[in-house]
């Protein structure tokens, strides 16, 4: 019988590379791909309000992906509104997470409904502040 291998022993305090949960088969970017599943963990209270994203070089290692895509997808993130970015700290799931994320191209969220202002008149802006005359 062939000596099998014993599996690699990783360094205390590191951590086991999960699975890339991006791929190139789709449509989007993997910067765009990385984005939404984030957004859907934030979305799911998988990543609390409050908790620090990982650090771009441990999401990058993690995902198998450039540091610039992390970035990319982080930004994504902070432009609608699920992340902020702390100087020197990371970036940080935002207290209050707003709609679902919705990614360029795709099936995008229900319309905000009409705002209830008062009715308008039919005559003219000048004729309205006029007053009686």
């Amino acid at each position: 019988m062939p000596a099998t291998q014993p599996a690699p022993r990783l360094p205390p305090g590191s951590a086991k590379p999960s699975p890339a949960l991006v791929g190139r088969a789709t449509g989007a970017t993997l910067a765009e791909q990385l984005a939404l599943h984030l957004g859907e963990r934030i979305q799911q209270r998988l990543l609390a309000p409050g908790s620090r994203l990982p650090s771009v070089r441990d999401c990058a290692r993690r995902q198998g992906v450039s540091p610039s895509t992390v970035v990319g997808a982080y930004d994504l993130l902070q432009a609608r509104g699920l992340v902020q970015a702390r100087p020197q700290r990371g970036f940080f799931v935002r207290e209050t997470a707003p709609a679902p994320v919705v990614l360029p191209g795709r099936a995008s969220p229900p319309p905000a409904p009409a705002s209830r202002s008062r009715p308008t008149s039919s005559r003219p802006s000048a004729w309205r502040s006029a007053g009686p005359a």
